[in-house]
């Protein structure tokens, strides 16, 4: 039987998913060829190992181009979504009153807080001076030294806590970052592009019974605006019956 389908090695092409995609039964790097049939040519993802050797070393079968870049749009898109939602409902919510009371008592919190930091620098500072003059001991300048320098310390870590709490009370809630930049410059997009691919993506694995599994970029701060949204609306909720 004639083959109705002709590979070529000269028919690879540069793949917008290049670095990206692999393949979920043997975990091989997939690349894009043209293919022809019937006088007609389409793009497709073939697994590396399948191809150089044959299908007892992996039994990936090849995917569409086409198909690989409408699953790749429609879950970016939905992770665009589901940030911009949780975003917009946390907007919604810090304009609350009950919001921005709490906003300023943590400003106020902040702005005590670098008193605190400025208070025991300038103790620490201050030291030198009674050493220098003999009304401290070596000793107590060294520890009384130590003394202020962890308080300061402890005041610096209790002040990154506190502004992180303020920022998700802010009117400017996830609006700053690379990640909130990205959503801003690709949410409206309605076409795929390798820069779209790489801004979002880390890795796609495709698997011969068609499960697609996405590994994005930043996931963590996702993870993070969606879930705050979650605790927020509950407090709502609770505090509303």
């Amino acid at each position: 039987h004639g083959r109705t389908a002709v590979y070529h090695s000269k028919s690879r092409e540069a793949s917008m998913f290049k670095g990206h995609l692999r393949c979920g039964e043997c975990g091989q790097a997939m690349f894009l060829r043209n293919r022809h049939s019937h006088g007609k040519v389409s793009g497709w993802y073939y697994c590396a190992l399948h191809e150089n050797y044959n299908s007892s070393y992996c039994v990936k079968k090849a995917v569409k181009k086409q198909d690989v870049e409408e699953i790749a749009l429609k879950l970016i898109q939905t992770q665009i979504k589901l940030f911009t939602d949780a975003r917009e409902m946390v907007l919604a919510l810090n304009k609350r009153e009950s919001s921005k009371t709490r906003f300023r008592i943590y400003q106020n919190q902040i702005h005590s807080t670098k008193k605190q930091i400025e208070k025991y620098v300038g103790l620490k500072a201050s030291l030198y001076e009674d050493f220098a003059n003999g009304v401290l001991s070596q000793s107590d300048y060294i520890s009384m030294g130590q003394e202020y320098a962890r308080k300061a310390d402890e005041l610096r870590i209790f002040l990154a806590e506190l502004e992180k709490e303020t920022q998700k009370y802010s009117q400017t809630f996830a609006m700053n970052g690379s990640w909130s930049q990205m959503i801003e410059q690709y949410q409206n997009a309605k076409t795929l592009t390798k820069e779209m691919i790489d801004a979002f993506v880390d890795e796609m694995i495709m698997y011969n019974n068609g499960h697609v599994e996405v590994k994005f970029r930043f996931r963590d701060e996702l993870d993070e605006v969606i879930h705050l949204a979650a605790i927020r609306q509950r407090e709502v909720e609770r505090y509303a019956m």
